[in-house]
């Protein structure tokens, strides 16, 4: 595993520094820097079959179903949004397996701690369902595929909820 820093030191009180840099600041060389397969493209015009063919809303009103993550890479990270497949254990609205990433399996936490499902509050999955829309996981513990700009051009409300990886560096 490359253990190299990503993130760079930064001022605590900076409400402007990355994840990253904030990981760092409190976990600093015990932040562990892994490769991780990611999405790179979104097709617009391709159908996506994740969703059988429904449209979330009326195709009068918006896009519905249309495009699909197709393309991937990997790329050396430090922190990542979780996946439907970590949380829920399986694909419900995943356009492709590109934007799962390598995430095949249900974490332990959530297998076998259903409460954390629920806890109060929404984010966003990494899970691309169209190409105007992401997951995101509501505070009931149910997804749904949400805009990512609401209709004044806003970025969807919701928070953002990360993995990483804590460990001891070997030489």
């Amino acid at each position: 595993m490359n253990t190299q820093v990503l993130g760079y030191p930064t001022n605590h009180a900076d409400p402007n520094g990355t994840i990253n840099e904030q990981l760092y600041n409190e976990f600093g060389n015990h932040l562990l820097t892994y490769k991780e397969r990611l999405s790179t493209n979104v097709n617009s015009s391709n159908t996506n079959n994740s969703l059988g063919g429904r449209s979330q809303e009326s195709s009068a009103e918006n896009e519905g179903n249309l495009g699909s993550t197709i393309n991937n890479a990997i790329h050396e990270v430090q922190s990542m949004l979780f996946s439907e497949n970590e949380i829920f254990g399986f694909n419900i609205f995943s356009s492709s397996g590109f934007d799962r990433g390598d995430c095949i399996y249900h974490l332990p936490a959530f297998l076998y701690h259903q409460s954390l499902i629920h806890i109060r509050d929404s984010y966003f999955l990494r899970n691309i369902p169209s190409y105007k829309r992401i997951i995101v996981k509501m505070v009931d513990g149910s997804i749904y595929a949400n805009k990512l700009v609401d209709g004044s051009g806003n970025i969807a409300k919701s928070g953002v909820y990360f993995s990483f990886i804590l460990g001891t560096k070997t030489s």
